[in-house]
């Protein structure tokens, strides 16, 4: 907080109150189930903040990078975690979905049909 009360401004420096726990302070370290809520609360506030865009809201694209042998040891390896990513999706809000796979041999019938379940698109 700067304080302008005189001639030259100062800077008064205050103590959080004890109630200020240390998930509200941005730099303090979180467990991962801090970690993951923060983020699932960042993502909500996207998607209601793009729901100011109305009908000129597009789908919005998640784009996996090029994940090769050193991440997943196949397709179906990735695929088989599509499911509960999807799940996580807002879907009450009228969002529409996309998906980028960066891998052109990932792009079998399972993954396709995964898409198709779900109602989200795949990006070329």
């Amino acid at each position: 907080m700067i304080h302008r009360g005189g001639p030259a401004a100062s800077i008064v420096l205050r103590v959080p109150a004890a109630s200020v726990t240390a998930s509200a302070v941005p730099f303090a370290p979180r467990s991962p189930s801090q970690e993951r809520e923060a983020e699932k609360a960042e993502f909500e506030e996207f998607v209601s903040t793009a729901q100011v865009l109305g009908e000129k809201l597009g789908p919005m694209v998640f784009q996996f990078f090029f994940f090769n042998d050193s991440a997943f040891s196949s397709h179906v390896q990735f695929v088989s975690r599509l499911p509960a990513f999807f799940k996580k999706l807002p879907r009450a809000s009228g969002c529409r979905f996309a998906v980028e796979i960066r891998n052109k041999y990932w792009l079998k019938p399972r993954l396709l049909d995964l898409l198709r379940q779900n109602n989200v698109a795949l990006v070329l």
